[in-house]
């Protein structure tokens, strides 16, 4: 056996061994501190991820290489998810350019070894609350909570509460409603919370035609307004 030494950025002579330290050190760039000491105790961490992420020639991570089983990260009840939106159904004209998860949702219960129940919105209402582990993708803590803006406050408008809407994306018509005619509002000031849209009905949008204009004048196959039903 000889021993072949490769010289320094010359992948042609190692290069498996040329790409793996890339990708250890994009890890470490993101995950060093400013002064750059820290880097030795994060490559146990590093090489961690590394052996637990696919390979894209073999599909499977090195760890299941080695051990022939996948080393998943516990989920549990009280901690939040987000479910892939693969296979559910948008009303947003591509797919391929929406969101790719949706939620986050907390998980209530584990009723089998590898499923999981979540709490769904009420606009989730017909979609069953049990999915795979495999659907599920943890939802990382805020690192500064307090430093996320509060919502605004509602305003009252002849005696009642209401919010303001940032804008208008979507309309649809639901027989069920007394007001057939519906329109989903982004609220202003709820991005970031489960609470950031809602379905209305046109009724409701009497002190926003101004917002109503703009959406028809900006989609004119949408359905509405109200006065064209």
């Amino acid at each position: 056996m000889k021993l072949h030494f490769t010289s320094s950025y010359h992948s042609e002579g190692n290069s498996q061994t040329e790409h793996t330290n890339q990708t250890l050190e994009q890890y470490l760039q993101v995950y060093c501190n400013y002064q750059q000491v820290n880097w030795a105790e994060l490559l146990l961490l590093a090489e961690f991820s590394f052996n637990n992420v696919p390979n894209a020639t073999t599909s499977v991570s090195p760890f299941f290489t080695n051990k022939g089983y996948h080393l998943n990260i516990t989920v549990y009840p009280g901690q939040k998810v987000f479910v892939k939106a693969k296979y559910f159904h948008t009303i947003c004209p591509s797919k391929k350019l929406s969101e790719k998860y949706l939620g986050p949702y907390e998980i209530i219960a584990q009723p089998g070894s590898h499923s999981f129940t979540l709490q769904l919105p009420d606009s989730m209402c017909d979609v069953h609350s049990v999915f795979s582990v495999s659907m599920l993708e943890l939802s990382t803590p805020n690192p500064f909570p307090t430093c996320s803006a509060l919502p605004p406050a509602s305003v009252v408008i002849d005696g009642e509460p209401e919010f303001e809407i940032a804008h208008i994306v979507n309309s649809k018509i639901d027989w069920c409603q007394a007001c057939k005619l519906l329109y989903k509002v982004i609220w202003l000031g709820y991005k970031d919370t489960e609470d950031k849209s809602s379905w209305l009905p046109a009724s409701k949008l009497e002190h926003a035609p101004k917002l109503v204009a703009d959406f028809h004048a900006a989609y004119p196959h949408k359905l509405g307004p109200l006065s064209s039903l």
